[in-house]
């Protein structure tokens, strides 16, 4: 995927649904957390979320936002839990095909109760001391 490609999901699909779930007034309250994918950090992709999130981005190259390293799978709800979670739900049962793969990926997804994902993001608070105390460092699985 490609910086053009990658800035049209996110304009014509991603926020979108974001803005259509949470309703405008809960999306100028949350925060865009981007990785450092190559094509998700170019100027066009960073100028773009830059004017739709503002302030509200962590990224390693966020401009009124705060700097985030994409390094910090500790930091990350996605990376130390969701992800684990999904690729459970959707590899227990093996896709037959890449539609097949897709569907199931959009079924668990849509099925994690919201209340699931909200303590993962609640986690964040003891999981930033423990990374206070590792000085950065990665200290999952340790």
């Amino acid at each position: 995927m490609d910086s053009h490609t990658y800035k049209w999901l996110l304009v014509h699909q991603v926020i979108l649904m974001i803005k259509q779930r949470l309703v405008m007034e809960r999306f100028n309250q949350a925060i865009w957390q981007q990785d450092g994918a190559k094509p998700h950090q170019t100027n066009i992709v960073m100028d773009w979320l830059d004017r739709v999130c503002g302030d509200r981005m962590l990224a390693l190259k966020a401009r009124q936002g705060m700097f985030w390293s994409p390094a910090s799978p500790d930091m990350n709800p996605c990376d130390f839990y969701l992800w684990g979670l999904i690729k459970a739900l959707v590899y227990g049962t093996m896709p037959t095909n890449i539609e097949n793969l897709k569907q199931k990926i959009t079924d668990v997804f849509h099925s994690i109760p919201e209340e699931t994902v909200r303590k993962a993001v609640m986690n964040m608070k003891p999981r930033a001391q423990k990374l206070a105390i590792e000085q950065g460092k990665v200290f999952e699985g340790k």
